[in-house]
């Protein structure tokens, strides 16, 4: 083989990995790696002192492993209005309109049994509207019953939110848990700004305002901070 030859396969390979998903696990790999070791120290080339900064690398890393792994997978079917509508999700506790002081336990009721590849998620909705992750019930399918303990509808005094049953494939729930995670990694960073830079304003993430196609919101109830 002639050393043209070995170059037009090097090219080959590196144009495909620059177009393929493959592309966002190297990078999710480099990111995790150069937050680790604070970066690239040898000769000062790159170093990454500051923590926060370092964290920021790191997550930055994990969501583009979680990426990789989305872009992979393989769309479920979608599930028919009537068959979500048949599994009979509705939420008991805490009553519509209610108003709530603390974390609540949250109860309600199911038909029938979950479908294969299905998850119940207890999200928190906003007025402006968008929800984020909060809790995965619990499913007693012979008493037809679920339960999410401590559920934490956030917000200030005064401030309502909504508490939604969601019916959660694959897909959603993986939009879920790397909302979860970047928001982990979020709070650390933030909890670094407030003690060394008490007077800097922080801001949160933003709620999610697109779900997949395997989200269906079963149903949901207003509430407010007591």
């Amino acid at each position: 083989m002639t050393d043209e030859q070995d170059k037009g396969g090097m090219w080959k390979l590196l144009a495909e990995l620059l177009t393929s998903s493959n592309l966002l696990l190297v990078l999710g790999a480099i990111f995790i790696a150069l937050g680790a070791a604070g970066g690239v120290t040898y000769n000062r080339w790159f170093p990454i002192d500051n923590e926060s900064w370092r964290t920021v690398v790191v997550a930055t890393g994990v969501i583009f492993i979680v990426l990789y792994f989305v872009v992979r997978r393989k769309p479920i079917t979608a599930l028919d209005p009537r068959a979500v509508k048949s599994l009979g999700i509705k939420i008991d506790h805490p009553e519509s309109n209610a108003t709530i002081t603390g974390k609540v336990d949250v109860k309600g009721t199911i038909a029938r049994p979950l479908p294969n590849g299905y998850e119940l998620r207890i999200l928190r909705g906003y007025p402006q509207g968008g929800f984020v992750p909060n809790a995965q019930s619990l499913c007693d399918h012979d008493k037809k019953t679920w339960l999410v303990q401590q559920f934490d509808i956030g917000g200030a005094k005064d401030e309502s939110r909504t508490i939604e049953a969601w019916l959660v494939g694959p897909d959603g729930r993986l939009l879920l848990d790397t909302w979860l995670a970047a928001h982990e990694v979020h709070r650390g960073t933030i909890s670094q700004v407030e003690k060394f830079a008490p007077n800097e304003r922080v801001t949160w993430l933003k709620p999610i305002t697109q779900g997949t196609s395997d989200m269906y919101r079963c149903a949901w109830i207003k509430v407010t901070r007591g």
